[in-house]
């Protein structure tokens, strides 16, 4: 049986917390998209300094926070440099006035996401619909429409149990800082990020009773390029009371680590989002067996969280990384395709192919 993974937590004496989780991680960390007819964005805090946050930003627990120029998911603007030292301890934002997300129980829409990083670095670079390329090739660069459209798909993203750790488990050095600046040109090279310096995140979301709600989400690992991670955690996943889950209204959200970490935010949001999946297979459509086609995707997934599945119509299996390399072993027509699904099962699945030649040598 699947282990019961958020839970309602009592206001009171009882343990005061909550955490939500996550999202596809976005490859040169565009944000989430919303569908025109979504309601705007409510943001708790997105760029600015903590005295012009729309929130009233301070630290929870053991945890510290200040606003930083050392990173910034937008261009031009700042970013908040947190500590977490456990499950317990982190940053909260308090809204100046409750927002009413209305019944959470039939309309599974609303989220909170965020943009996390763990090194200092600019804005992502921009993110683009693909343009067509000659046969045999993968794209040495990316078309021109806005950072916000499409994403390079990067994790696929889990639901986890947080283990039990009343204080939080020993600590991981914190986010590396920028080396000096002696003057010299240094030749530009691939950035391969390291593993995150949290395993998991913990949201809580605060109801202006005082009930709150958490839930627990594994940090992926971000692609070869790529700074920030997006994670947006359904409201609907949150284990409410029955009547706070008819009638949610949030007043605080906490978010906190499962160890001892720095970490960036560049924005936090309470959002909607209904736009369906959208998806674009990029790769080599005229191959002879004797060569190999690299397949490769670009994906508009939102604020969901999301897994995929690559499957090939000559009797492979399927398979799950962010590319594909495949050899096919005689001459004939093949489709290769992708399927997008909604670990959540809160979107419809999303499913798009390309034709293969593959000709005689």
């Amino acid at each position: 049986m699947t282990p019961r993974l958020c839970r309602r937590i009592l206001s009171g004496s009882s343990i005061l917390m909550a955490l939500w989780g996550a999202v596809a991680v976005l490859a040169g960390g565009a944000c989430a998209s919303a569908a025109a007819a979504d309601a705007p964005a409510l943001e708790l805090y997105g760029g600015e300094t903590v005295a012009q946050a729309a929130s009233i930003i301070t630290p929870w627990g053991g945890g510290s926070v200040s606003d930083t120029d050392q990173a910034n998911f937008i261009d031009g603007k700042r970013s908040l440099l947190f500590t977490t030292i456990g499950p317990y301890q982190g940053v909260a934002f308090t809204l100046k006035s409750p927002l009413e997300v209305g019944d959470v129980r039939t309309d599974k829409t609303h989220y909170l996401t965020i943009a996390i990083a763990f090194s200092p670095a600019g804005p992502p670079a921009p993110v683009v619909v693909p343009k067509p390329k000659p046969k045999n090739s993968l794209p040495d660069q990316i078309g021109s429409a806005p950072a916000s459209l499409f994403h390079l798909a990067s994790v696929q993203l889990a639901q986890v149990q947080m283990p039990n750790m009343p204080g939080g488990m020993p600590g991981m050095q914190g986010a590396p800082q920028p080396a000096p600046d002696n003057g010299a040109q240094q030749p530009a090279a691939p950035v391969a990020p390291a593993a995150p310096l949290l395993n998991y995140l913990r949201a809580v979301i605060t109801t202006p009773s005082g009930t709150t709600s958490e839930c627990i989400r594994a940090v992926p690992t971000p692609l070869q390029n790529a700074i920030w991670i997006t994670m947006g955690f359904p409201l609907s996943n949150f284990a409410l009371s029955a009547q706070d889950a008819a009638h949610l209204s949030i007043s605080r959200v906490v978010i906190a680590g499962d160890t001892t970490a720095k970490a960036y935010l560049g924005y936090v949001r309470l959002t909607t989002d209904s736009k369906p999946f959208a998806a674009v297979i990029q790769g080599d459509t005229d191959l002879t067996p004797s060569v190999p086609g690299n397949y490769m995707f670009f994906l508009d997934s939102g604020s969901s969280n999301v897994k995929w599945d690559w499957t090939i119509d000559d009797g492979s299996p399927a398979e799950h990384g962010v590319t594909l390399t495949h050899q096919f072993a005689k001459p004939g027509v093949y489709h290769v395709g992708l399927t997008v699904t909604d670990i959540d099962g809160i979107k419809a699945p999303f499913t798009t192919s390309i034709k293969v030649v593959v000709q005689e040598q």
